[in-house]
């Protein structure tokens, strides 16, 4: 009684997509195969949506002067960084949150204390491009920010750790 079952299943299968099982699994692992590179793009660009979505979200919580959503996603964003190990960007973003916690007469980082950051990180190319993020509302403790938020987000990934060191070193822990 199984086996007529099974067998009147094959047919509907069959009867409905004009193959057989063993045709329509071929098929679906030829189509699966060829696939890669474009899985490869769609898993791109999802990445690249969810980076923009994440700078959009920290940047409005800045605008709207929101200390706690700011650092809520500001923690999502450095912890989406650390798992596809973007270092740049996290350095870059770390930098700047150092500049918004003790700003020069300028106002800016000065190109030497840059290139300090950089041979320290081993690092032998000029300074990262600043990152897009806004500046932390006013009256966020940015040292706090980067201890509670950023750095946890840094710690698991052992090929950050030189940052993680260097993070530290500019912190005075």
């Amino acid at each position: 009684e199984a086996g007529a079952l099974l067998s009147a299943l094959q047919a509907a299968v069959t009867a409905s997509t004009g193959c057989d099982a063993s045709d329509r699994a071929e098929a679906l692992k030829r189509e699966s195969e060829g696939s890669d590179a474009e899985l490869a793009a769609a898993a791109l660009r999802r990445r690249q949506v969810s980076m923009a979505h994440l700078e959009t979200q920290v940047g409005a919580a800045s605008i709207l002067c929101a200390p706690s959503a700011y650092s809520t996603w500001l923690a999502q964003y450095a912890r989406r960084l650390a798992e596809i190990g973007d270092k740049a960007r996290l350095q870059a973003l770390c930098e700047q949150l150092l500049e918004n916690a003790l700003p020069t007469s300028s106002g800016t980082r000065s190109h030497a204390a840059a290139s300090v950051a950089a041979s320290l990180l081993g690092e032998t190319r000029p300074p990262r491009r600043p990152s897009p993020l806004a500046a932390p509302p006013a009256g966020l403790d940015v040292r706090k920010l980067l201890r509670e938020s950023v750095l946890p987000a840094l710690l698991p990934q052992r090929r950050l750790q030189q940052l993680v060191a260097w993070l530290h070193a500019q912190l005075g822990e």
